[in-house]
C-alpha cells in the first residue's frame, strides 16, 4: 500500500469518527437536561429521587464554573472531573461534610447513568476526593420531665411537636405533613404511620 493510498484512507476514518461520534454531540444535552431526564426515568425509590431533585436544583445547576458559565448549563459530556472538584470546593465552603457528600451523589448518580447509557466513558466524579467526615457530638436525650416543659411553652396544637420529634424520630417534613389520617387502631392501640412528608420551600408534599 503506497503513502497516497493509506493517507487516503486515514481520510476517511477521520471523516467516519467524525459523523458517527463527533457530529451527533451537535445536539448536546445541558447537564441540566440530562439531570433532569435521568430524575424522570429514574427507578427507585421516589423519596430518593426527589432528594436528588432537590440537591441537583437548588445547589449544583446554578454554581457558575466559570463567569457567567453554570454548571447546569454545560454540556452533558463536556463536564470535567475539575469542573466537578469546584463544585466540591464551593459546597465545602458552605455546608457540613454530611451535606456535601449527599448532593455529590446526585450528581455522581446522574453521571453513572450516562456512562451506563454510553453517553461518556468515564464519570467525572471517579476519585473526586470529599472533605472528611466529621463525627456526630454526642446525643444526649431529654427527660421527659424537659419535654414536657418544652411542650408547654408552645400553643396549642403545635404542643405535639416536641412529643412527635422525640418519641417517633421525625424529620421536620415528616412532621408537618402528619395529620389525623395517617393515626390508625391496631392491636396494640393507636398507631401513628407516617407516609409523606413536606420537601423543599415550596411545600410539595408527597
Amino acid at each position: 500500500m503506497g503513502a497516497a493510498e493509506r493517507w487516503a484512507k486515514q481520510v476517511e476514518a477521520k471523516k467516519a469518527i467524525h459523523e458517527v461520534v463527533i457530529a451527533p454531540r451537535g445536539q448536546r444535552r445541558s447537564f441540566r437536561e440530562a439531570a433532569e431526564e435521568f430524575l424522570r426515568t429514574r427507578v427507585g425509590n421516589r423519596s430518593t429521587t426527589a432528594h436528588y431533585g432537590y440537591s441537583l436544583r437548588n445547589h449544583v445547576y446554578g454554581f457558575e464554573v466559570a463567569a457567567g458559565v453554570a454548571f447546569g448549563d454545560l454540556a452533558d459530556v463536556e463536564v470535567s472531573r475539575e469542573h466537578v472538584k469546584s463544585l466540591v470546593r464551593h459546597l465545602t465552603d458552605r455546608f457540613a461534610p454530611n451535606t456535601v457528600a449527599s448532593i455529590f451523589i446526585a450528581v455522581a448518580a446522574v453521571f453513572t447513568d450516562l456512562r451506563k447509557s454510553g453517553v461518556i466513558e468515564r464519570s467525572p466524579c471517579a476519585n473526586v476526593p470529599l472533605p472528611e467526615h466529621v463525627e456526630s457530638r454526642v446525643f444526649v436525650p431529654v427527660t421527659l420531665q424537659q419535654l414536657d416543659t418544652l411542650a408547654s411553652r408552645l400553643h396549642g396544637p403545635w404542643q405535639i411537636a416536641p412529643y412527635l420529634g422525640h418519641a417517633a424520630g421525625l424529620r421536620i417534613g415528616e412532621a408537618l405533613a402528619v395529620r389525623l389520617d395517617q393515626l390508625v387502631e391496631g392491636e396494640e392501640g393507636w398507631v401513628l404511620r407516617i407516609t409523606r412528608q413536606v420537601l423543599g420551600r415550596s411545600g410539595w408534599r408527597r
